[in-house]
């Protein structure tokens, strides 16, 4: 389900007004170590409850 980017927020850097994106919901619990990087979102807790 792709959809097209209509605004970004002030401080928004890596995506622009026209951009297509695929939404995917990743639950994160902050926790772990993957939470706490800037690279990931691949929340190991999230991905051991599913």
């Amino acid at each position: 389900m792709q959809r097209v980017v209509e605004s970004v927020g002030e401080g928004v850097n890596d995506l622009q007004q026209g951009d297509h994106v695929l939404p995917v919901f990743t639950g994160e619990f902050k926790e772990c170590a993957h939470c706490k990087s800037e690279g990931s979102n691949m929340c190991v807790c999230a991905c051991a409850c599913v």
